[in-house]
């Protein structure tokens, strides 16, 4: 089990940019967390103890016209930008 360092360490790498239907939003997904972290249910785990611990926050976001959870390491920020989406 990787420790709260170690786990930032990993997770960091994977916020980038994503363009929702309220312009681009910075975070990262389950799915590339659990890639990451070797498995949902160490993915699933990890980001509720950072979450506790307020080091990953998350939001929900509309991309086409699904939601999503886009999760942020709370030392970034969700930026959003009136960029339009086609």
């Amino acid at each position: 089990m990787l420790n709260l360092s170690d786990t930032l360490a990993a997770l960091r790498p994977l916020e980038s940019t994503h363009m929702t239907t309220r312009g681009e939003c910075v975070g990262f997904f389950m799915v590339e967390a659990t890639r990451a972290l070797g498995g949902l249910s160490q993915a699933s785990n990890a980001i509720a103890v950072l979450m506790a611990e307020g080091l990953v926050d998350s939001k929900h976001v509309v991309i086409g016209d699904d939601v999503h959870t886009l999760y942020l390491i709370t030392d970034a920020s969700f930026t959003t930008t009136s960029a339009t989406v086609h």
